[in-house]
């Protein structure tokens, strides 16, 4: 380049005018170390809480279905403890009854058990029959059989009637004329009174008057003419039954007969089956 050229370049620049403004640094905006770190403390907090949430949120569903079994558990817990007692007891109740029939079964030398007597055993049996059987009182001979067999329920059933005895069958077939009037007196509103009564009591003794229409008798004296029926084929048990239908008065009037029968059937159970035994014992010999 030629001098000429230089000039002219040079005056042709011109240096431009000064900037009018002042020098500010950039202030650095960046977080410090502190800031750093507690900017991480605060996120990793941060998330072990969101880690905890999630985690009782997701456990949740799997607690209820736990408690939930358990609350199964329970309840087919208490239903088998009910059942078992249930089963417990019916069993309990059945053994008590067998070991119960066993007893009876061996007082009566039944069921395969041997009725073992002892002499005094079988004297104080036979005395209780023959005096049981004749209607008359048998204490002493009853407390020597209760000694002897104190355990057997034929004996026991016998003690009420020890000191009192009962009228024979054919006693009782004799006095239930007078227990046929009485009731059906009482059921009456037109039965005689007084010296008629009286009358009409003897008068029973030999001739038995009744209805022959049946549909004409009142309740007593249907149910008193069944019982005298039944007494001529010896069925005191169900005599004792017509006259145990009987209600109010007229069966106040036949209590006495009937208490009486009572207790003669009752007699006659007992002493029936500890003659059963006794024929056992005397087989075994």
């Amino acid at each position: 380049m030629s001098q000429a050229s230089a000039e002219q370049s040079s005056s042709a620049y011109k240096r431009g005018e000064p900037i009018d403004t002042e020098y500010r640094p950039v202030r650095n905006t960046a977080p410090g170390w502190g800031g750093i770190i507690g900017i991480a403390v605060a996120s990793t907090i941060f998330g072990a809480l969101l880690g905890l949430g999630g985690a009782l949120m997701l456990s949740e569903p799997r607690v209820a279905a736990l408690e939930g079994r358990l609350s199964d558990l329970d309840k087919i817990a208490t239903e088998e403890l009910r059942r078992t007692k249930s089963i417990i007891a019916i069993e309990t109740a059945s053994l008590r009854a067998d070991v119960n029939t066993l007893k009876e079964q061996a007082a009566r030398g039944e069921g395969g058990f041997t009725a073992a007597m002892t002499p005094s055993a079988v004297y104080a049996v036979e005395s209780v029959i023959n005096q049981a059987r004749a209607g008359q009182p048998f204490t002493e001979a009853y407390l020597a059989l209760a000694a002897t067999l104190p355990e057997d329920p034929n004996v026991r059933a016998l003690a009420p009637y020890a000191d009192i005895g009962a009228p024979t069958l054919d006693a009782l077939k004799a006095s239930f004329v007078d227990a046929e009037i009485a009731a059906n007196r009482a059921a009456s509103t037109s039965a005689p009174t007084g010296a008629a009564a009286a009358a009409q009591s003897l008068l029973s003794r030999f001739v038995t008057v009744r209805k022959s229409d049946v549909s004409a008798m009142t309740p007593t004296e249907a149910a008193m003419g069944r019982a005298h029926d039944r007494l001529k084929t010896d069925d005191l048990a169900g005599a004792v039954s017509d006259v145990s239908s009987l209600t109010g008065a007229p069966a106040k009037a036949a209590s006495a007969w009937l208490k009486q029968a009572q207790a003669r059937l009752a007699i006659d159970d007992s002493v029936g089956a500890l003659k059963v035994r006794l024929d056992r014992a005397r087989e075994q010999r």
